[in-house]
């Protein structure tokens, strides 16, 4: 039986923000935006520092070094801090994404950016790529991991650029077992660091991001019931994923570009952002719109 006796009378656009965790990437990215003490929170923990200060903060922004001529980036949070020093700030709630060759990609694009045209190698300052996962990604039951930068004998290599891994299953009585049970933690009164319960509450209040949800679940059900419908005309009701599957096999790709761009404009917010919410891969994106694109009078 449900404890909360108000539980029935919420909206499913409610729940939604309700439910939402910082293990969520439009959350979490959300909560992030114009807030640079929550960024300077989360780094202070996870570099185990207190002298830092984030004097500059994006959100979501693409990266690409300007001599690079490879894959860019999209960072999740990028930070700057009062000594010159950048940080990217990733969060990872499927390990599937986590993947260390990942976390050097963007780690490169940085110090590739850092370092101008001319400059000396030393006049770069210190590159940090935090990766905070919600299992424990490396798998040895400790709260955090440096994969590289330091020497056999532990101490600092002088590159100057580092990849940490936080994990987010730990339950340690200490600054990172706080933090990612507050990351993990739906309630805001439940929350340990003021900072982040502060934040969190204001978001869960506001009627834009129960806007921006309600948006999401208006299009997830639309395209539910597409599915159900389709299934129905054919004997079968598997619902939104079966429906989902038969819809791509059926030539309903144009569909997920319209749903697609109909998130991004709803929601302002980028492409890689809407296509993680709908649950949609970037093939499957591509083939939309090559679909749209033919369905277009000539």
């Amino acid at each position: 039986m449900n404890g909360n006796p108000n539980a029935h009378n919420i909206e499913p656009d409610e729940q939604l923000v309700r439910d939402a965790t910082l293990f969520d990437d439009w959350f979490f990215r959300r909560f992030m935006k114009d807030y640079p003490e929550g960024a300077e929170l989360i780094i202070r923990i996870c570099l185990g520092r207190n002298d830092l200060y984030v004097t500059e903060l994006s959100v979501q922004e693409p990266f690409d070094a300007e001599n690079s001529s490879g894959k860019e980036g999209i960072l999740d949070v990028w930070a700057r801090d009062d000594n010159g020093e950048v940080y990217n700030i990733e969060v990872q709630y499927d390990a599937r994404g986590a993947s260390p060759k990942r976390a050097f990609h963007y780690l490169s694009l940085m110090t590739q950016y850092e370092l101008s045209k001319g400059a000396k190698y030393d006049s770069r300052p210190n590159c940090y790529v935090i990766f905070i996962t919600k299992t424990d990604y490396i798998g040895e039951n400790q709260p955090y991991y440096w994969l590289n930068g330091f020497r056999p004998d532990g101490k600092d290599a002088g590159i100057g650029a580092y990849i940490i891994y936080i994990n987010g299953a730990w339950k340690g009585d200490d600054a990172i077992g706080h933090l990612v049970r507050d990351m993990a933690q739906t309630d805001p009164n439940k929350m340990h660091y003021g900072v982040i319960s502060t934040r969190a509450r204001s978001i869960k209040h506001r009627k834009e991001e129960a806007k921006m949800s309600g948006s999401l679940a208006y299009l997830k059900e639309k395209w539910t019931n597409e599915g159900r419908n389709e299934g129905r005309n054919e004997g079968r009701n598997e619902g939104w994923n079966e429906g989902r599957n038969e819809g791509r096999n059926e030539g309903r790709n144009e569909s997920i570009y319209e749903y697609s761009h109909s998130l991004m404009t709803r929601l302002n917010i980028t492409l890689d952002e809407a296509l993680r919410l709908l649950g949609i891969s970037r093939e499957a994106y591509e083939a939309s719109c090559q679909a749209h694109n033919a369905s277009k009078p000539t």
